[in-house]
């Protein structure tokens, strides 16, 4: 719940608190709006009446890739569930849907979207969307590497979709990654 006037603070005051090799998680659910190929993120309390608007009310995508690149985080993972019609578009000269691919995400950065570039994602019929709901089936799951956990949230998203929303991933770790309980080394032979 990100107001306009404590995006920048925010940002400055979590990623003055990375330290080298720390592994970084970043989730966001909300609107997400892309104009002329850039992804911002736009606050609770954003007052967007034209393109023009959308820097000044929104957390810029690539921007923090930068300053968490910058960070040397060891793990960059970024959970987006904005792919939603873009609420301003009738005021967009360019009328893009959803967010835009995202091109030259730092090493080591992995996001998961919860659609495609340009596809929209689905409100859900309870507190969340359909993407976080099914986030949250999967996020305690022990001993699962992360990436195996997205494929099972994206194939619970597409199913309970009937096809028509499908999360898409861009970037990679370089590191293992677990939301609960690393797997236990098993013995060599």
């Amino acid at each position: 719940n990100l107001r306009r006037d404590d995006i920048g603070r925010t940002v400055d005051g979590f990623v003055s608190r990375i330290r080298p090799g720390d592994d970084v998680v970043v989730f966001y659910a909300g609107h997400g709006v892309q104009v002329k190929g850039v992804n911002y993120l736009p606050a609770v309390d954003a007052r967007i009446g034209v393109e023009s608007d959308v820097p000044l009310n929104s957390l810029n995508l690539n921007e923090l890739l930068h300053r968490l690149d910058e960070s040397k985080a060891a793990v960059r993972l970024l959970l987006i569930d904005a792919c939603r019609d873009n609420p301003y578009a009738r005021s967009f000269r360019s009328g893009s849907r959803g967010l835009a691919r995202v091109e030259g995400a730092p090493s080591g950065t992995l996001m998961h979207f919860a659609t495609r570039p340009g596809g929209v994602a689905a409100d859900g019929s309870g507190r969340n969307g359909l993407y976080t709901a099914e986030l949250l089936k999967q996020l305690n799951t022990p001993g699962l590497p992360v990436e195996s956990m997205l494929k099972r949230v994206a194939s619970g998203v597409r199913q309970a979709s009937n096809g028509d929303q499908q999360p898409w991933t861009e970037g990679a770790l370089e590191g293992e990654f677990y939301f609960s309980g690393a797997a236990s080394a098993s013995p060599s032979a």
